[in-house]
This record gives C-alpha cells, structure tokens and sequence, in this order.
C-alpha cells in the first residue's frame, strides 16, 4: 500500500464504515479541531490504540545561516507531538 493522503483516508473510512464521505470529512476535521484546542490548552489528547498528540514546546536558540556564516536567534516555538500507543507499535512489529 502506498502513501494516504487526507482524501484517500476519508475514502477508505467511509467504505469501511458504510458511512458518506461528507459525514467521515466532518468528524475528522472535528477530531482535528479538538485534538489542537486541547494542545493550545495545555491538554494532552488520548486515542486508546492509536497513541497520545501532545504539545511540544521548543526553546529559542542561536542558529547559523549556513550561507553567510552569520549567527542568527531562531524563535521559541510550539508543536504538536504523538507518541504511539504500545498496541499500535506491537501490530506494526508483529
């Protein structure tokens, strides 16, 4: 199987799930919608079997400009991080 894409995901829940792909595109981006309000909030997001989205925060720091040589101060800054859960990683290594 090669890459899923957004479009190819929404597709294949909603075979899966007898499901419109309007309706499967609503709940995802809810999903993805609450899954960054918790991050913005401080709060880690939970799906049981899939893994853990957490905000990673990253602190400023000096950098090189790998054309000039010239140091530059890179900006703090937010991510969003997930962690597997143990099933998930045990399916893909079984």
């Amino acid at each position: 199987m090669g890459k899923l894409n957004y479009s190819g995901l929404i597709r294949a829940i909603a075979e899966e799930t007898s499901q419109s792909q309007e309706a499967v595109k609503a709940v995802l981006s809810a999903l993805t919608e609450q899954i960054i309000k918790a991050a913005e909030g401080g709060s880690d997001t939970t799906i049981p079997g899939l893994g853990v989205f957490k905000r990673s925060e990253r602190a400023a720091r000096k950098g090189r400009n790998p054309s000039t040589g010239v140091e530059i101060e890179i900006a703090a800054s937010s991510s969003l991080s997930f962690k597997p859960a143990k099933a998930a990683k045990d399916r893909l290594n079984a």
